[in-house]
């Protein structure tokens, strides 16, 4: 979501919790640009999360505060993300001059009947865009929707690990960040866990394509990545939701080489392994470049210090 809990972001924390880890980077600005100043990945013990929802909080709220410790961070500010699945979005035209509570009044009144689940339930968060292109006395304003709940598991986890909930993101915008600096170009990104695969296509437009496919070690054998590709990227064309990416950029915990090399030939486009990371400065360290496909969410999230 753009949502934040407090009103500066800062220097944040990126943080991503999956299954096996908790992964966290810390950027800086260094030269014009931005460095890596702190970051550490800490195994989950299993059942922390499962299916995607976070389980035993105390659990992993250690697992969060080891990673803290050892990373040498020193931002307590964190941004985590939600599945875009998870997160609606949409566009809103508002008459100008709203006040911020009116506005929010208006939208959950514009939204009462598209959310589907009870209003109460609901967290909606705003932003407004600019000025409507063709009704100059309206405002175009961008809406993030999700569960209140899911907001208040991150809250109890980061305040278990003594951490301060700043940003809530979704995970294609994050990923976005990372990949368009690796790539220069609209990209598709295939992230590899060691349960489940997700496929990102991410557009210009910020209308991005999320899918997902759980099933354990089935998930990560080629056949299975192959058939799951091609169904997605047909079922993209198909429903009109844009054209064939121009590459396949591939994280997370399966991210290699190899795979990249093998998928290749059989989807027809490029395939590489991003690296968050690639151009900065003084990334020397052999652990973080071997760790860094794993670190893609992660440091796209940090980024939003910089946005």
């Amino acid at each position: 979501m753009f949502g934040r809990f407090g009103k500066d972001a800062g220097s944040l924390l990126g943080i991503e919790i999956v299954a096996t880890a908790v992964r966290l980077v810390q950027l800086e600005r260094r030269g014009g640009g931005c460095a890596v100043r702190a970051w550490a990945i800490e195994p989950l013990a299993a059942g922390a999360v499962i299916d995607g929802r976070m389980v035993a909080l105390d659990v992993i709220a250690a697992a969060l505060a080891q990673a803290f410790r050892r990373s040498g961070a020193t931002a307590v500010d964190a941004a985590l993300s939600l599945p875009a699945s998870a997160v609606m979005c949409c566009e809103v035209t508002l008459p100008r001059g709203l006040g911020e509570a009116e506005m929010a009044n208006r939208l959950s009144d514009e939204l009462a009947g598209s959310i589907p689940y009870p209003l109460d339930d609901a967290a909606i968060d705003f932003q407004v865009m600019g000025v409507n292109a063709q009704a100059p006395g309206a405002l175009d304003v961008a809406v993030a929707v999700c569960r209140w709940d899911a907001l208040e598991v991150i809250e109890e986890v980061l305040a278990l690990a003594g951490l301060c909930p700043q940003v809530v993101d979704i995970d294609s915008h994050a990923l976005q960040r990372v990949a368009c600096r690796a790539s220069g170009e609209v990209s598709a990104v295939l992230v590899v866990e060691t349960d489940h695969l997700v496929f990102h296509h991410l557009r210009e437009a910020g209308e991005h394509r999320r899918d997902e496919l759980r099933g354990g070690d089935a998930a990560l054998q080629l056949e299975s990545i192959v058939r799951a590709l091609d169904h997605w990227l047909l079922d993209s064309l198909e429903r009109g939701r844009g054209s064939m990416p121009e590459q396949l950029l591939l994280v997370g915990t399966g991210a290699i080489a190899a795979l990249a090399e093998q998928l290749q030939p059989r989807l027809g486009i490029a395939c590489s392994v991003l690296d968050p990371f690639d151009g900065m400065p003084g990334v020397r360290d052999g652990a973080l470049r071997a760790a860094a496909p794993c670190l893609a969410i992660a440091s796209g999230l940090a980024r939003r210090s910089f946005d």
